[in-house]
């Protein structure tokens, strides 16, 4: 479920209140990992780092210098998430999937809407020639199966056309 900024300040002065993560993630429901996160961040960032206008722009190199922490300096995702003021911790997981998908190489997203373009034809490798007498073979195994189904077709509207006579 996704909230508002109001909700997290709700959610946040409810906690100061003496209410349990438990009844607030059963009220809201959320996860209670992610509640006592935003709860963190907000006693270390106040209110501000919630201000949401638009969506914020990592650039590659703060991006590398927190998945290096995690990857390299062992700490934990949870932490590095608040040292960086991420909204969740969930961002900095992705960068990191990204990041290993990507050969270990932090790609920045362009920003905007794609140019339209053509598909261009992905080059093929040259198939071995077992590939291709493979290839061919099932070719001829489903041409093979075709004729025959179309010949009992044709065989059975013959014979109740002759039943009909």
């Amino acid at each position: 479920m996704k909230i508002n900024t109001q909700q997290r300040i709700q959610i946040y002065k409810e906690r100061k209140q003496g209410k349990t993560i438990k009844y607030l993630s059963q009220k809201y429901h959320m996860d209670e990992a992610y509640l006592k996160y935003l709860i963190a961040l907000i006693n270390r960032y106040g209110f501000k780092i919630l201000r949401h206008d638009k969506n914020n722009y990592y650039s590659p190199q703060l991006k590398q210098k927190a998945i290096n922490e995690v990857l390299l300096e062992n700490k934990s995702i949870k932490s590095v998430s608040l040292d960086f003021g991420l909204l969740s911790t969930g961002t900095l997981t992705s960068w990191i999937h990204k990041y290993k998908d990507n050969d270990y190489t932090v790609i920045e997203k362009k920003k905007g809407k794609k140019p339209m373009t053509k598909k261009k034809e992905s080059i093929k490798k040259p198939e071995t020639e077992l590939e291709r007498l493979r290839r061919e073979n099932e070719y001829l195994r489903a041409e093979l199966d075709y004729t025959k189904k179309l010949e009992a077709v044709v065989q059975k509207r013959i014979n109740q056309q002759q039943k009909k006579k």
